[in-house]
């Protein structure tokens, strides 16, 4: 038994997915199918000694024709002369919406450093074209030379805020404007009475504004530390094939040209062309929101696809559920699927949050309540 990975976009825009399992299953030599809707692909697994791939892709395109054909709406050629109905064309509008349901899913260009998309072209082809070694991996000195010219392997993240400018965050509140303003008529009252003695009311409610926010400064910056320790706690790594030999190297040091050694329980470093999979399932949850693990496969696409549609590439982010495979690296850092979400993520306005916008409600009522 052998078992692929086939494209049904065109049959699930007009079948269900129990209707194209059955459709494909009807094929002799086809034992199970399984649709995952959400990637538009069916997994078929099929007696190799009756018929290969091309057959079943073949039974497919046919019977996505027919479905079509099937469904073309037919109101004007059944007002029309039987001999003229031939010469009369079908609306384009009509054709586009039954032959290609799936024109919004426009595919993204992946990139990889000077490849278009390295998932049309063949492995042997992105190998030379990123000068890697496929049976050797690169040398050591390669690699060190690459990370140095391309950077660290890592997503963009924000600066971070000097200590002075987090301290004064602590005094941005809405109840902090508040008590700042009762300090402010507590020393006019005290002027008022002839500032005799100290002002105590006013000194003990600046007291405890102070401490606020030195308290938050403290536990902000704790929490930042522990953050931090966490992280270089679960550095992810990576086996890479380097001078001939499998070493395990920090993801953060991963290079273009990098031969990814891919096993259970990995997590992928960077976005990589495979070269080989055997029965392996990726989890691209992360990425595109697909829950089930998506079965990888070497075979060069025919064409551009969606992300998830995208069989022989593995993403930075994502992790292996099952099976093997070794991929080219093709992108690092920002120049990743990842790295690209991240950079939208960088131009999105942050906003407070619900919370935020409840308590500066409270606030302000409570500042009007006192004035008056």
């Amino acid at each position: 038994m052998k078992t692929s990975v086939i494209a049904v976009r065109d049959m699930l825009s007009v079948l269900s997915v129990q209707g194209v399992e059955k459709r494909i299953g009807q094929v002799p030599g086809v034992k199970s199918v399984t649709v995952n809707f959400a990637a538009g692909n069916a997994t078929v697994r099929y007696d190799e000694t009756r018929l290969d791939v091309a057959d079943i892709k073949s039974a497919v395109r046919q019977s996505g024709d027919a479905l079509a054909d099937e469904s073309r709406p037919r109101q004007v050629n059944q007002q029309m002369p039987a001999n003229q109905r031939a010469a009369e064309p079908v609306p384009q509008a009509e054709v586009a919406s039954v032959s290609k349901p799936d024109t919004i899913l426009r595919p993204v260009v992946a990139k990889a450093g000077g490849l278009d998309d390295p998932s049309v072209k063949d492995a042997g082809e992105v190998a030379r074209a990123l000068g890697a070694d496929l049976e050797n991996g690169l040398t050591s000195q390669e690699a060190s030379r690459r990370l140095a010219q391309d950077g660290s392997n890592e997503l963009r993240s924000a600066p971070r805020r000097p200590a002075w400018r987090r301290f004064l965050s602590h005094f941005h509140d809405p109840l902090v404007y508040l008590l700042l303003a009762a300090v402010a008529v507590a020393l006019v009252a005290w002027v008022i009475e002839g500032g005799n003695g100290w002002p105590v009311d006013a000194i003990v409610i600046a007291i405890v504004v102070l401490l606020n926010a030195v308290l938050g400064y403290v536990q902000e910056a704790k929490a930042q530390d522990a953050v931090a320790a966490l992280a270089r706690m679960t550095a992810v790594t990576s086996a890479v094939l380097r001078d001939g030999q499998v070493l395990r190297v920090p993801s953060a040091e991963l290079v273009r040209g990098d031969l990814l050694v891919l096993g259970e329980g990995d997590a992928v470093g960077a976005d990589a062309r495979l070269v080989q999979a055997t029965s392996l399932r990726v989890q691209e949850a992360s990425l595109t929101g697909e829950s089930e693990a998506v079965l990888k496969d070497a075979t060069t696409l025919p064409e551009p696809a969606p992300l998830g549609d995208r069989l022989d590439m593995v993403f930075k982010g994502t992790a292996v559920a099952q099976g093997t495979g070794r991929a080219v690296v093709t992108a690092t850092g920002m120049d990743t699927e990842m790295g690209s979400i991240a950079e939208m993520l960088e131009a999105t306005a942050e906003e407070p949050t619900p919370l935020e916008k409840e308590i500066g409600r409270i606030g302000r009522m409570l500042g009007i309540a006192v004035v008056i």
